[in-house]
């Protein structure tokens, strides 16, 4: 058994990026909870753990993460054993604040503190996912990233301001381009998480409480971008197309 046995991977500083696999990113990268990962030896990998609500230790990694290593008894009986130990080493979750992508398709999310590098591929076609994932293209993603702008919401009765994009209740066709815009905001979005989506959306509406025509126009934007344009555009990182999608759709008069 101690050939098998685990050893704690120590917390990730910029100076040790890539001590993680690949693989242990992508799923911190999801995380809103403090993780801790292990290694295994052999095979090679690493394995990313939580605590579950009641208590327990609950595995983050995914099957495919080297089929079933980090899913065994044996494996798990190791994790619990240095858990009660104390040699778990708990990390905050990822503050994943920089990006970077480059002109092959390759997308990073990045916690340039705890050298945390997730690969954000998506299911985009023709983007050769193994280049993407090896270490010498995440070091450059995580010396090139650049700081990601956060877009403050500033409202009032008469305006919702999100990061400088105003819509006011005189101007439909602003509201409505937004609430299309808002919607198309992806799932695994790290700047909007889909409370702050759902969030922005009902300000938008706040704005129409004594307008059902506009409510209901601002409504069927959001929701045609929704179910059309969110999540299906993995390499529109900066929502460029979805905007101009959005744009026509509003001026054919479609929304």
């Amino acid at each position: 058994m101690m050939k098998h046995l685990l050893a704690v991977v120590p917390f990730l500083m910029a100076t040790h990026a890539h001590a993680y696999s690949d693989d242990a990113d992508s799923r911190i990268a999801h995380l809103d909870k403090p993780y801790a990962v292990t290694h295994l030896m052999s095979p090679d990998v690493d394995c990313v753990w939580t605590i579950s609500e009641n208590g327990d230790l609950h595995n983050e990694s995914i099957a495919h993460d080297v089929p079933g290593a980090c899913f065994t008894a044996e494996t798990a009986a190791l994790v619990v054993s240095l858990r009660k130990a104390g040699k778990l080493v708990w990390n905050a979750p990822p503050a994943l604040d920089y990006e970077y992508g480059d002109e092959s398709g390759c997308y990073y999310l990045i916690d340039k503190a705890a050298g945390i590098v997730a690969t954000m591929i998506g299911n985009a076609a023709g983007i050769d996912e193994e280049a993407c994932r090896k270490d010498s293209a995440r070091a450059k993603a995580l010396k090139l990233a650049v700081k990601i702008e956060r877009m403050p919401v500033i409202k009032d009765d008469k305006k919702v301001d999100i990061g400088g994009y105003i819509a006011t209740k005189e101007n439909i066709l602003g509201s409505v381009l937004l609430a299309c815009y808002t919607g198309s905001l992806d799932s695994d979005d790290r700047i909007v998480s889909n409370n702050e989506r759902v969030r922005r959306f009902t300000e938008l509406l706040d704005l129409y409480k004594d307008d059902n025509s506009g409510r209901i126009r601002v409504a069927n934007a959001f929701d045609f971008a929704d179910r059309n344009l969110r999540d299906r555009y993995p390499l529109d990182t900066e929502g460029r197309y979805r905007t101009v999608v959005c744009e026509q759709m509003v001026k054919k008069g479609k929304l």
